[in-house]
This record gives C-alpha cells, structure tokens and sequence, in this order.
C-alpha cells in the first residue's frame, strides 16, 4: 500500500514493472506474484503473493546460520533463486502474446533484504523455503531491440547503502 505523496508514481511504476515482466512461465516462483492493484481514496494498493515468513531481514533475525552441508546448500541453492528474478528484469525477453517491444532491460533499483521476501516451503526444515524479490516501485526498463554492451541508465534511486 502506497499512502505518500509520491504513492501515484511508485505504485504506477510497480505495476507497470509487474505486468511487464509477466509471465505465462509459472515455474519461475524467483520473483513475487502480481495479482493486481486497485486504488481507494488516498492509497494505492498492490496485491501481491503473501510471504508467510516476512522479509529475508526477518528471517536473517529469526533463523541461526545453517550447518550441516544438506541445509547449506539448500538455503543458498533458495536464496540464489532470486538471481533469476533479477535476470528476468536485465534482460526481459518477452513471449509471444504480450503486448510491446520483444526485449526490455531493466533496473531493480531497491535490492536488499528488506525487498526479498520469505514463503514457507514444504517441509517443516528451517531452510525450506522459497526467497522472491519483490518492490519493484523503483524500477524502470528501457526497450531494445538486441542484448549487448553498451546499455545504460541514471540512477533513480534506491537505498544507498545496497
């Protein structure tokens, strides 16, 4: 929920961000689900997937280091998952159906653990669960028509210390 006086341009923004990076892939769970938006009043709300567990900072908080090599290597195995979110944001290449230009490159703009949310998994292990990045209110794309070198944008923000 926005409720600021710049909600308008972040929630127009995520959402936009949203629906072009969507998907008819449902087996890329990397980056939280978009299941629309409505405005009320003064706030503009997002509705997204719930993240049972809260942030990957209220994780870090709650949950002790891993240990054994099973555990070690299922948590990094779910929290390098959100790399792939990151990848469908660079280089958004568009399936047929969607409206716009075939490839969009992207910006984040806001990673950190606060924007990495936390969903259970299926087991009762501490370490299963799934990771997705979500906030997408400061990113931006720009359109191309090929990958390569030489892409660029400004900085529109973001927490500075990330």
């Amino acid at each position: 929920t926005y409720d600021t006086k710049d909600a308008s341009k972040y929630f127009d923004n995520e959402v936009d961000a949203f629906k072009k990076l969507a998907t008819k892939d449902h087996k890329d769970q990397s980056l939280i689900r978009y299941f629309g938006s409505y405005k009320q009043g003064d706030t503009h709300n997002v509705l997204l997937e719930y993240a049972d567990l809260g942030t990957l900072e209220d994780y870090f908080k709650k949950t002790i280091p891993p240990s054994l090599d099973e555990d070690i290597v299922m948590f990094w195995g779910r929290l390098f998952n959100v790399l792939k979110a990151l990848s469908r944001i660079h280089e958004n290449q568009r399936p047929n159906g969607f409206c716009g230009p075939d490839i969009l490159v992207g910006w984040h703009q806001d990673v950190k653990p606060s924007n990495i949310l936390v969903l259970s998994g299926t087991s009762s292990n501490v370490y299963d669960v799934e990771f997705k990045l979500a906030d997408l209110g400061l990113s931006h794309f720009k359109r191309t028509v090929k990958l390569g070198p030489g892409i660029a944008d400004s900085d529109v923000g973001g927490t500075k210390d990330y």
